[in-house]
């Protein structure tokens, strides 16, 4: 397994405060468990609001909370000032996402100067706290330097 260095030493803090920041985490509910150079733990609850016809929870949905740990894995490891947004992402979908939480587990593979390619499994976990393997990503993200049309939003 390789270690990374952050670029940022309040890494954690970077991450955590992007991530209560964006609607979309809010929206799903998706909390941090964990943090590491290069790595997140993110968990989220069963929400039949997100359910398609069979009960299951969305494709969508499971790509989102992926495509979340895959750019805030990436974001761990960039400059305070830089900013991480997705180049391309794809999903494969293993077993039905049914369970009573969710677990998405995003690490980097390799960062680059520009582009970091990442990927991430996401697990459904049952009433005895099982995981299944559910769906993975591999993604890669762009590492965003001074660009104006890239900026957080109050």
């Amino acid at each position: 397994m390789t270690t990374f260095t952050p670029r940022n030493k309040g890494y954690k803090d970077k991450v955590r405060t992007s991530f209560l920041r964006q609607a979309t985490t809010r929206s799903l509910e998706l909390e941090i468990l964990d943090i590491n150079p290069g790595e997140i733990t993110i968990s989220m609850p069963f929400n039949a609001s997100f359910t398609q016809p069979h009960g299951f929870m969305h494709g969508g949905i499971i790509s989102t909370a992926l495509d979340c740990a895959c750019g805030f894995a990436s974001y761990s490891l960039v400059n305070s000032e830089d900013e991480i947004v997705t180049a391309e992402m794809k999903t494969c979908f293993i077993a039905p996402a049914s369970g009573r939480s969710f677990i998405f587990e995003g690490k980097v593979i390799k960062p680059g100067k520009t582009l970091f390619y990442v990927q991430a499994e996401a697990f459904s976990l049952n009433d005895q706290a099982e995981k299944t393997l559910v769906a993975t990503m591999s993604a890669t993200m762009f590492r965003a330097v001074n660009r104006d049309e890239i900026q957080l939003t109050p």
